[in-house]
Order: C-alpha cells, then structure tokens, then sequence
C-alpha cells in the first residue's frame, strides 16, 4: 500500500540514534535517522509524520527521502544545512539557521521534528531497552509513525481495519526476512530435511491416563 506524501507546510531535520560509541568517532555505530513533519495550519499542532534511515546528509541522500516523503511545491522548513538547497529543487524552501547569534534553540525552530525525535527515542529506548539494531530499526520507526498519525482519530476501528489493510497488501515475510540478521548463511537448495518422531510424553500408554494414548478410544 503506498503512503500518501505530506503536503502544506513540513519540517525536515536529522537525527542520530545509537548508544554511546566506545573509542574513536562520536558518531561511530550510530544511525542517522531522518524526519518530516507536518504542521497543522488551523488550530496549530502536528500532523502526519514519515521516517527513513540514509546514509549520509549529501543533498542526494536528502532528496531521495524528500521526493518520495514530500508533495513538490509544499514548503519545507529546514536548518541551516546547505546540501538542502539542491535537495530541495522543486519545493518552497524555508531554512532556518540554528547556529545564528539570535537564533533560538532548535525545538522552536523546528519543534515538530524536535518532539517526534524526542518521543521516538524515549519510545526505543525504553520500550525495547534500547536493543534496536538497525535491520530492524525502520520497521519500529515505522510502528510509531503508524500510531502517531492516528493518535487523534475519532473511530478507534479504523486503525484496525487499515493494519488489515497492509497486512493483505504486504507481500509475504520470509523468516530469514523478518529475523535481518547481518550474516545469514546462504539457504540449502532443495526441500529441508524433515524428522518426525512421537513426543516423549506419548511414549507411556497408561491406562489410568487414556488422554495420553496414542489414539483415542472410539465413542459409541
């Protein structure tokens, strides 16, 4: 099922998330998360959130995100980061530099993106103890976006029935897809090996214990 994009006026920033790194660079094992945000025109507020993992801040990484996250002409609000000049090509741009002299700190520039990083890093740190690794780090993205932008709904049905609707649309899950480990061995060609044996706890055959016989007495 494919995501409608954010439209109107939207926040985009990046954040970093992993543990503390031991040794070497600040950043290293860490993941960098990017974030729109819609903002809500009447009555204020927030609205629809979207999430990706990109490799880099190049304006190319930037942009892939955008042009599949972002309707074109809708204004995105930004920081000071220069690579979102060229990756904003197309939209209304609106950045806003958080190491000016005056500027104020960074969750009143941009608070949308500041407050769903905020909640989403309490939600994986506590929730999952932090033990996300990054194979599975934009599938738990993905859920909290899901049960953000349906946080105000008034039919408490409707999240149901769109999750059935992406469970029937979704193509099917492998279990070497699902576990992402980041060297699996390669699956053995042809049909697995299958050893079936009685359980050890049918291998008595009591008559004070008929339920434990390996084929039920008939009924008359």
């Amino acid at each position: 099922m494919t995501k409608a994009k954010l439209t109107g006026t939207v926040e985009v920033d990046e954040w970093f998330h992993g543990g503390v790194a031991k040794g070497g660079n600040a950043l290293t094992g860490k993941n960098l998360v990017i974030a729109a945000v819609e903002q809500v025109s009447h009555g204020g507020g927030f609205g629809r959130v979207r999430f990706g993992i990109i490799e880099s801040r190049s304006w190319t990484e930037l942009r892939k995100f955008i042009r599949v996250t972002i309707e074109p002409r809708s204004l995105v609000i930004t920081d000071g980061l220069r690579a979102y000049e060229q990756a904003l090509a197309g939209y209304r741009h609106e950045p806003r530099n958080e190491s000016a002299p005056d500027a104020p700190d960074g969750h009143l520039l941009l608070p949308g993106v500041h407050r769903v990083f905020s909640l989403a890093e309490r939600r994986l740190l506590e929730t999952h103890q932090g033990g996300v690794s990054r194979q599975h780090l934009q599938g738990y993205l993905d859920e909290f976006a899901f049960r953000w932008n349906r946080r105000k709904g008034e039919n408490p049905g409707l999240p149901f029935m769109r999750l059935l609707q992406h469970a029937v649309s979704a193509p099917p899950v492998t279990y070497r897809e699902l576990v992402k480990t980041e060297a699996s061995p390669e699956r053995p060609s042809g049909p697995a090996p299958i050893s079936r044996r009685t359980p050890g706890t049918l291998d008595s055959s009591s008559s004070k214990r008929p339920w434990r016989m390996h084929s039920a007495p008939a009924r008359m």
